[in-house]
């Protein structure tokens, strides 16, 4: 009989419990509904936080699809590391000649790297300017190398037939991130 007590008890407890909680179910509720907002709310921060932070934090790879962006990204005092940071073209020399009959442009230089590490070289876009600085003529370069061991230098040739109709005056050279080059037409 005692077990039989201890059951009935039992039983009465968890009647009265489940009274309790029928009779608090619009509070319980009304909690449940408190607490999806705050998760809402939260949710809706962290969402509104990854937008916002997501093009500052990828400004680099931003720019090297979008360069128009660069300007953007400086005004607002955001560092953009160039193709090339800290790489330098040195010793440049630019020779107009006769080649079997064809008027050749040859440019030789040297890359040197400025920083205490070894750097990716990229390609170089080389420009044959015109007295009034405007492009002549332009083509790529591949990088004469993959790196350049940390203050060292690494040597690079370009050759190309030049242009009759214009004087070339100076070659400009820039570093350009591997990849423009494939999208670029030579």
């Amino acid at each position: 009989m005692t077990s039989h007590g201890a059951m009935d008890a039992a039983a009465a407890s968890f009647a009265s419990l489940a009274d309790s909680v029928v009779a608090n179910l619009p509070m319980v509720v009304h909690h449940l509904k408190w607490k999806r907002y705050v998760y809402r709310i939260i949710g809706g921060i962290a969402i509104l936080a990854a937008l916002i932070s997501w093009p500052i934090l990828a400004r680099q790879q931003i720019t090297e699809v979008m360069p128009s962006l660069r300007g953007f990204y400086e005004n607002l005092g955001l560092d953009i590391a160039h193709s090339g940071s800290g790489l330098i073209f040195d010793q440049v020399k630019s020779e107009l000649r006769y080649d079997g009959g064809t008027m050749r442009l040859y440019v030789d230089g040297v890359i040197h790297n400025t920083t205490p590490e070894a750097q990716l070289i990229p390609d170089i876009k080389a420009n044959a300017l015109g007295p009034d600085s405007h492009v002549i003529q332009s083509w790529w370069v591949d990088a004469p190398a993959a790196t350049v061991d940390a203050g060292g230098e690494v040597p690079f040739h370009t050759e190309i037939n030049a242009t009759m109709t214009q004087t070339i005056a100076s070659v400009y050279l820039e570093f350009h991130a591997r990849d423009e080059k494939a999208g670029a037409a030579e």
